[in-house]
């Protein structure tokens, strides 16, 4: 494993007391806290206190570090101070400003010292920009202003990665070709044995049916936003050094709520890709190049939709995956 970049190292020279400004590090001036670096047996730690945002917290100044790739991994360490907030979840967010994913968050059990650690394979996009370190609140917590320290940051590179390994294949899967789907009858889905590549989540009733000459599968019954179908990538022997185009047709069954989304669904960390609003009775396409950190990170992608539409069902005519 090569080191980048180590927080440790870089503070090594960095006196203990108050904290602003530093070529990689340094703290969010638009966000008003106070910033000190203390040594902890001999470990430097940089604490963010007297918070007046859930956005107060750093800067880690990617585009300021030579050579970084896409596949470098990010991984951010600390702690919660004396204070933190009782009752619903918060979070410590990691999020770059200039991409759409939004954040990735690590959520803590709520109470003082709660530690966390978080760790993110950065992508082609991501090597220029900065990143912040902050809080988010669930569950009512709007704005969590506890103490937190960060204890490491470090950024590193996997040498056994070898970026000329490739995947010769084209067609890595369809559903109208998935040789356990053409022959199975109508029923469950997830009654016709472990080899199946696409299974049910949640408790939605999911059947196959005949659409001409081919096979497609109705999720119906729905009643929560997670009731849908996983597409199980990790079973599919996808390789991180290329990319993989899914795509996804269909067609909506029945009555649609107002402001109800149709998505693909990173998991575990469930991030929202190929968002599109939908109406009752229409035809759809979801669409999505997978990024070296979700071929890094998922292990499947599950087609459903959002809260307000979690009673729509739909029709899944093909599902397919091809090496671009």
């Amino acid at each position: 494993m090569l080191v980048l970049y180590d927080f440790q190292e870089d503070f090594k020279d960095v006196e203990s007391g108050e904290f602003k400004e530093g070529e990689i590090v340094s703290v969010r001036q638009d966000h008003s806290s106070a910033s000190v670096i203390k040594v902890v047996e001999d470990v430097k730690t940089l604490l963010i206190s007297e918070r007046k945002s859930s956005y107060s917290g750093i800067f880690i100044r990617l585009n300021k570090i030579p050579g970084l790739m896409a596949g470098d991994r990010i991984t951010i360490t600390g702690r919660i101070g004396d204070e933190a907030p009782r009752g619903p979840v918060w979070s410590i967010a990691l999020l770059s400003w200039s991409v759409e994913d939004g954040h990735l968050t690590q959520h803590i059990s709520p109470g003082p010292g709660a530690v966390f650690a978080m760790s993110h394979i950065l992508e082609t996009k991501e090597i220029e920009h900065v990143f912040t370190v902050h809080t988010i609140g669930w569950g009512g917590v709007l704005s969590p202003l506890m103490d937190f320290y960060v204890d490491g940051i470090l950024i590193t590179r996997n040498t056994k990665v070898n970026e000329a390994e490739i995947d010769t294949r084209t067609a890595v899967y369809s559903l109208e070709e998935d040789e356990y789907i053409k022959h199975i009858s109508t029923d469950d889905v997830d009654s016709f044995g472990n080899k199946l590549l696409v299974v049910r989540s949640g408790n939605p009733i999911i059947r196959i049916f005949q659409r001409g000459d081919l096979k497609a599968i109705h999720v119906g019954t729905r009643v929560n936003d997670w009731d849908g179908v996983d597409l199980l990538i990790s079973r599919m022997r996808l390789r991180a050094g290329n990319k993989y185009k899914i795509l996804v047709t269909g067609r909506i069954d029945g009555n649609v709520p107002d402001g109800s989304v149709l998505m693909l669904q990173g998991i575990p960390s469930y991030g929202w890709r190929s968002n599109i609003n939908i109406t009752e009775d229409e035809e759809f396409t979801l669409e999505h190049v997978l990024t070296r950190s979700e071929l890094e990170k998922w292990t499947s992608v599950r087609i459903t939709t959002n809260g307000n539409g979690a009673s729509v069902a739909f029709y899944i005519y093909n599902i397919s995956i091809e090496r671009l």
